[in-house]
């Protein structure tokens, strides 16, 4: 071999190392950026369960606030009504 051929061989050599330790670096980061994102997967199955049962306590709880404004609300026009009357009653024991 001359050494025209030995200089091509080391650079061919040297070409194909580099490519083979970056395709190495770049499996490598593949592989935990697969990883990470396995994680980041998880995080937002638990955050989507955390949210529907989030969601079912507010329906839940949404459901007693209307319930007891309606109670309130009976309340509200049973005094009104208790109201009246007394008011009629004041006024039936005046005029007499």
């Amino acid at each position: 071999m001359n050494e025209a051929t030995v200089k091509k061989a080391r650079v061919r050599a040297i070409i194909i190392g580099t490519s083979l330790s970056l395709m190495l670096i770049s499996f490598v980061y593949a592989y935990v950026q697969q990883g990470i994102a396995r994680e980041q997967t998880e995080i937002a199955i638990r955050n989507m369960e955390n949210l529907v049962s989030c969601e079912e306590q507010q329906v839940k709880a949404n459901q007693k606030l209307e319930a007891q404004n309606r109670q309130l609300e009976r309340v509200i026009e049973d005094l009104r009504s208790a109201m009246i009357e007394a008011q009629k009653e004041r006024d039936n024991s005046k005029s007499k």
